[in-house]
């Protein structure tokens, strides 16, 4: 349910009610790589810990795209690796394009040696659809993505 929430609210969610339940729902949250916020440092710490317990969300159209891509490496020397997002590759990256796989969005960036793939949303792509390869991207360890046009952030 927290994963529906947050596709169709497009963004990080808040939760409210007892602590107890706040506490399970940053649980859950951090081990399903959800995006939901708390102000409290002891529900935002268990979210965490709870992330980088459990490992990222095994993506099959992401991981088809990557060895499709990786397998042409020997016959296309040009082609970089390609791997998927992990939460360590947080930060700028580069813009590289937007591919559809098996009913899938993925999201190619470059961190300047390889190329991370990340699945993401329909409206995810249709915001990034709007903009340039090559344009500078942030990626956020919460899993939000901000496109910085011309020194604005959008």
């Amino acid at each position: 349910m927290l994963c529906l929430a947050s596709e169709r609210y497009q963004g990080p969610l808040t939760a409210y009610g007892p602590h107890d339940f706040q506490l399970r729902i940053a649980c859950v949250a951090g081990a399903n790589h959800v995006a939901v916020s708390s102000e409290d440092p002891e529900l935002e710490k268990a979210r965490a810990a709870a992330q980088a317990a459990a490992p990222g969300p095994v993506n099959k159209a992401a991981l088809e795209y990557i060895t499709e891509r990786n397998s042409k490496r020997d016959r296309l020397p040009d082609i970089p690796f390609h791997r998927l997002w992990q939460l360590t590759d947080a930060g700028e990256l580069t813009f590289v394009g937007l591919r559809s796989v098996a009913q899938q969005n993925l999201l190619i960036a470059s961190n300047g040696t390889e190329n991370l793939v990340f699945p993401i949303t329909q409206e995810q792509r249709q915001h990034l659809a709007q903009h340039q390869r090559g344009i500078t991207l942030t990626i956020s360890a919460g899993v939000t993505i901000e496109a910085h046009v011309q020194g604005l952030e959008r």
